[in-house]
């Protein structure tokens, strides 16, 4: 049965009448082989590498998952499988109830009297995710335009100084960033035009060499344009006089892709140091000066640092460690064994991989490869590891799959918004064929896990959709393409028949727009009994409109809230955005 929403987990709050801030800056996407402190040959972090100066750099830090969805909550909770806490969610992972010994670092900082404050960039961190809920004061840094995908560093740098200006000056703070420079799409930057070659037209495969050199011009102009802007934000701070009594914290949620393996060009699951290999930097009170840590690290190690230095109380448990010995003694004994990895949707082992600095090992099909295993270029470890294979396996199976398997064991307990895709499969079977095998005459839909589309010209049958539900009741959103036919007409027109209804309905592209968007409609309130919303979709304009459908949103009525945030026009802005980052592709 459904449950009213768990309160957001907390220990009993230790009253602080002083102690550090800490201002934890995430970039995303941000790779630590094409910055200039860690021995990249342009010179792209120069502002970084004089903070490195005045506190700890960490050489071989690890990411712990490919894609921002998995990787923020685990660093943010030193979790190696945490439930998780941003994006549009499917009902499985969105009405997860958290382990009571875990906690999002703004909950574990909050209850030792933290001020708790989020400054963001990224479009999967939205008023109804659980990681805005977990903090005091939020600001979202939007583009100017939806299809920039994300605004720069300066404009995040103005929102960090407006939180650190309207704090409660008696309370320490805890400060979130999570900033976007160093993600696609990445914008002209003049001032580095001599990084970028000559003549090159577009950034698409196949890739040459002078495109390979175009869009990693590209990358390098954002990073260093962003380090330019983090050394002014640094500036402001001081003159505040805030950094003697400020822990700074630069990291990533993972790494990039640049085409180096000549086919993929962003972040995925491509086991690489391209990928997995992050920066970690920390300054401020009570840091080490000028100290370089050359042993593996991860990201999971964050949190539990911050809770070892501060001296905060927590029943968090955590699989990171804290990395106050290695700042104090660089050349001490290893933390870890060896760096884990994780893709999403792990499962029996699958999308595991362990790291050192000599080897890279796939847990799914027991290979070793050379580090640096750099993307498209995994060459294997030579020699008989039979030995070190079984090692690894059995440090997976003795240290990780108790862990994991915790993870999936959690059951769908409470009420949150979800999102569903739609299925691959739907009734009759023959009104359909994969998009692999469409043509615009055939008569069938096309379709694909997410999309649904039919030609204004086809004469396609109606076709129904059974999509796994928990019972309940639902205020349901569609979401569908939104622009104008060369005729004048809506792009998009869709009727339909949800649930147990006997009459058709019908909804149109919402915004004639000179160019194809995507727009969530409203299209009722419906009470799911059988664990299925079932809904059947035809044209409703044969012959003059298109049929364009991707999923479905449903907000428990128990949740609704009529507010901006969930309006349609608000969640086609954060699709847009989410577009032109390239998560939607």
């Amino acid at each position: 049965p459904q449950q009213a929403p768990a309160p957001a987990q907390a220990v009993a709050a230790t009253p602080r009448t002083a102690g550090p801030n800490v201002i934890w800056i995430v970039f995303d996407a941000l790779r630590s082989q094409n910055m200039s402190c860690y021995g990249y040959e342009r010179s792209t972090t120069p502002c970084m590498e004089r903070l490195a100066k005045r506190g700890v750099l960490f050489e071989s830090h690890c990411s712990q998952s490919f894609h921002t969805l998995d990787a923020v909550p685990s660093y943010l909770t030193g979790r190696y499988f945490p439930v998780m806490c941003l994006g549009r969610l499917t009902w499985g992972e969105a009405m997860k109830t958290p382990p009571p010994d875990e906690y999002l670092v703004p909950q574990i900082m909050k209850s030792n009297g933290y001020q708790t404050l989020l400054v963001t960039a990224h479009a999967w961190m939205t008023e109804e995710t659980r990681l805005w809920k977990a903090f005091d004061r939020q600001i979202s840094v939007d583009p100017e335009k939806p299809d920039e995908g994300h605004a720069l560093f300066d404009k995040v740098a103005e929102a960090v100084l407006k939180n650190v200006d309207g704090r409660e000056a008696n309370q320490p703070f805890f400060m979130y960033v999570h900033a976007m420079d160093t993600h696609s799409p990445h914008f002209p930057k003049p001032e580095y035009k001599d990084w970028l070659p000559d003549g090159v037209k577009d950034t698409k495969a196949p890739f040459s060499e002078e495109k390979l050199e175009y869009i990693r011009g590209q990358y390098d102009a954002s990073l260093a344009n962003a380090d330019r802007q983090l050394g002014q934000l640094i500036g402001a701070l001081e003159k505040r006089n805030l950094l003697d009594e400020t822990v700074i914290i630069i990291s990533a949620d993972h790494g990039e892709v640049l085409a180096e393996d000549g086919t993929q060009f962003g972040h995925f699951y491509l086991p690489s140091q391209e990928m997995l290999r992050t920066p970690l930097i920390m300054f401020g009170a009570g840091i080490p000066k000028g100290e370089r840590v050359k042993h593996l690290t991860e990201n999971v190690d964050i949190v539990p640092t911050l809770v070892d230095i501060l001296g905060l109380s927590t029943n968090a448990a955590m699989d990171g460690k804290s990395l106050h010995p290695l700042m104090n003694d660089p050349s001490g004994p290893p933390l870890h064994r060896y760096a884990l990895a994780v893709r999403r949707r792990v499962h029996a082992g699958k999308g595991l991989i362990l790291q050192t600095p000599d080897f890279l090992y796939n847990v799914e099909d027991e290979a070793l490869y050379k580090q640096p295993c750099h993307a498209g270029i995994m060459e294997p470890l030579e020699g008989d590891h039979e030995a070190l294979i079984s090692e690894l396996n059995a440090y997976v199976i003795n240290e990780i799959m108790p862990k994991m398997n915790t993870y999936l064991a959690l059951k769908p307990s409470t009420l949150a918004v979800f999102y569903t895709l739609l299925p691959l499969g739907a009734e009759p079977p023959d009104a359909y064929v994969p998009f692999d095998y469409r043509r615009p005459d055939d008569d069938k839909w096309d379709l694909s896990l997410g999309l649904l589309r039919a030609w204004p010209d086809e004469k396609v049958p109606p076709i129904t959709f059974h999509m796994e539900v928990p019972n309940g009741e639902y205020r349901v959103m569609m979401e569908m393409t939104s622009g104008t036919m060369p005729s004048g007409e809506p792009q998009c027109a869709v009727a339909y028949r949800a649930e147990d209804e006997l009459l058709w309905r019908a909804v149109c592209s919402p915004v004639l727009e000179p160019k194809p968007a995507s727009r969530f409609v409203d299209i009722g309130r419906y009470e799911v009994r059988d664990t299925s919303f079932d809904i059947t979709l035809r044209p409703a304009f044969p012959g003059t409109s298109s049929v364009s459908v991707n999923q479905f949103r449903f907000v428990p009525l128990r949740l609704f809230v009529d507010d901006a945030q969930g309006s349609p026009e608000d969640l086609s802005v954060q699709t847009e955005r989410l577009r032109a980052l390239g998560y939607l592709e």
